[in-house]
């Protein structure tokens, strides 16, 4: 009874004040989802973002020039590192046999690979000292080509330390141990090397006299085309610096030219790219876009995923500057996708 009384109490006093409770306001219901990021936060954190991308396709690019990988596609990101440390046992043997056996040039190989080992794993100042410990040995069988390979060799690992004074030095030594025609190739490389750790460094005269008075006329005395692109590339890239503009543009259509000659898709897309950001520069939009939309559709074809990050990156600020705020925001996503494919994929 007391139960039935209660039920029947409530419904009474509910009846009573339905009117009253008619007239509170609806409850206030608060949004706890945080707005997205705008779109100008994405380009601010992309700029930030790609920094780390670049530095870590600098290392790619490093290891893959050791390990004879195709740094374009993700999978080149850890295939060195594992397949340096089964090398290992390998060279070591082949070190303790030389050194029995009083084999100078198979020791120096043992330690060549010992380095290397170092380089891909990121010990670098250890992978120094074995590249150092076979440039002695090398130099004492007195055999010029093999000091210019492992003088070049050496001279990367410290560039890519960071170390530019020693690594010049090196460089250098690698070009004047392949002069008089003895390796033109590795000779007009080490000249490369030298004009690009000098633009590094602002030092424009000294980088043009290297990359126009020497890389260069070597390259086309002995028809070396993709040195001659090399070349311009990196001229191109000096001129640029200094706002040199139309020197500028010049140089990247004349590697964009050769590079079409010669089939050679990367140089091809590479100076595509660059041209757009002389053009951006130039506030000549729409030629830069068609520079870049070209550059995207031959890097899809080749799944070339480093330089497609850049060309999302760039093509992502450019529509942003021309006003298209959804083609943008498409942009901004490819690339974080890409980025998340490529950093992802040495994990």
């Amino acid at each position: 009874m007391k139960y039935l009384y209660l039920s029947g109490l409530f419904a009474i006093l509910t009846l009573a004040y339905r009117p009253a409770c008619a007239q509170l306001p609806e409850p206030l219901v608060l949004d706890t989802v945080p707005p997205g990021p705008t779109l100008e936060d994405r380009l601010k954190a992309k700029s930030k973002d790609l920094e780390a991308v670049r530095k870590y396709v600098d290392d790619l690019l490093f290891r893959s020039a050791i390990h004879n990988t195709d740094p374009r596609h993700p999978a080149a990101a850890g295939v060195s590192r594992a397949s340096a440390t089964a090398d290992l046992a390998g060279y070591d043997a082949l070190l303790l046999r030389s050194r029995t056996s009083g084999n100078r040039k198979l020791e120096a190989e043992a330690l060549n690979g010992i380095g290397d080992h170092y380089a891909l794993t990121g010990d670098l100042e250890r992978s120094v000292q074995y590249y150092k410990e076979a440039l002695q040995i090398r130099e004492s069988l007195r055999n010029p080509a093999d000091v210019a390979r492992t003088s070049f060799r050496l001279a990367g690992i410290l560039r890519f330390k960071k170390d530019f004074q020693e690594a010049l030095n090196y460089y250098q030594y690698a070009g004047s141990m392949s002069a008089g025609g003895k390796q033109p190739a590795l000779e007009a490389l080490s000249y490369v090397e030298i004009g690009k750790i000098k633009l590094f460094q602002h030092r424009y005269e000294e980088a043009e006299r290297f990359l126009m008075k020497k890389a260069l006329p070597l390259y086309t005395r002995y028809g070396n085309k993709p040195g001659r692109i090399i070349c311009f590339e990196n001229l191109a890239r000096l001129y640029q610096q200094q706002k040199r503009y139309s020197e500028a543009k010049w140089y990247y259509i004349q590697a964009n030219l050769l590079g079409r000659k010669i089939n050679n898709e990367g140089a091809v897309i590479s100076s595509l790219i660059s041209l757009g950001h002389v053009k951006n520069e130039l506030g000549h939009l729409d030629l830069a876009l068609q520079d870049l939309k070209e550059a995207e559709r031959l890097a899809s074809g080749s799944n070339d995923v480093p330089r497609l990050i850049e060309i999302k990156s760039d093509l992502g600020d450019l529509y942003h500057r021309m006003g298209d705020l959804r083609a943008a925001d498409q942009l901004i996503g490819e690339y974080q996708e890409l980025r998340d494919t490529l950093m992802n994929a040495g994990k």
